[in-house]
Order: structure tokens, then sequence, then C-alpha cells
């Protein structure tokens, strides 16, 4: 139960720096809507532009009926929070197998951000989840990912 723990931690930690920051032009702060990062993942998430080129963010999902929480990263390969980005996330989805056991997955991905001159941006993105299950065989498994996000900037 280590896992949950830390990723409560980062997003509470994540969250003063997310709201201190200014929501303006040069940092840009946003909400979205993502959805198939593994096939049924729906995610709603914040992210504050915290320079020219990187942006935190922090999330509710779900996945398959589980609950969790998620934080993440995108750093921009060019300014001004479009283009092209890398994408890393920890989620954890509380209550995912039967056991009321939980499942934590941390996923890499690369993606693009179509953003135009108004608030509406499109990402979409391409990677690989990792994940453990507690009470399996496996030691670690790998997901191909896929997501289209959809987003709201201010």
């Amino acid at each position: 139960m280590k896992l949950p723990a830390m990723l409560l931690s980062l997003c509470l930690a994540a969250l003063p720096l997310a709201s201190t920051a200014t929501a303006s032009s040069e940092y840009p702060a946003s909400f979205s809507l993502r959805s198939g990062m593994s096939s049924l993942l729906f995610s709603i998430d914040y992210e504050q532009a915290v320079g020219d080129n990187a942006s935190l963010e922090v999330g509710v999902n779900s996945f398959l009926g589980a609950a969790g929480v998620s934080a993440g990263f995108k750093y921009f390969l060019s300014p001004g929070q479009k283009g092209y980005f890398l994408h890393g996330q920890g989620a954890y989805l509380f209550n995912f197998f039967s056991d009321n056991s939980g499942l934590g997955i941390g996923a890499l991905s690369g993606g693009y951000r179509f953003k135009g001159t108004g608030p509406i941006q499109f990402d979409l993105e391409v990677g690989i989840d990792v994940f453990s299950p507690p009470s399996s065989s496996l030691t670690l498994g790998f997901l191909p990912i896929m997501g289209l996000n959809v987003g709201y900037s201010f």
C-alpha cells in the first residue's frame, strides 16, 4: 500500500503549485477529458504549465469500474505548450481486483498537441503502460496505449 500513499502525496503536493501559479497566456492551465489510454480508461485532469516547455498534471480516473488517482508531467519539444511532447504518468486504481486490492500503473508516452488560437486543445498520444499485478505470477505486465485528450485551456 505504499504506492497509493506516494501517489496521493504527489497529487497533494502538486495542487498548491498548480493553484499558486498564475494562469496566463505565458503559463496556461487547462482541464481535460482523456479516454482510451488502456482501452477503457477515462480521466479528468488538471494541467498547469510550469515553464515554456513543461507542465504538471493531477487527475481522477476510472478503468473497468475502479476509481483512481493520477499524477504526471509533460515535456514539450517546442515552447508554447503545443506540438510534440513526452508524457510520464503514475496512476493507482483502488479496489481493482476482486479481493479489493489496487493496481499501480506507470505510463510513458509521446504525442502531439493540436492547439490553435482558441482555448480548445487536442492531444493524441501512443506509448506503453507498465504494471505489476499483486496476486499474479507476472512480475511486470506491459500494455500498449493510445489516447485522445480534449482540453480547455485558460
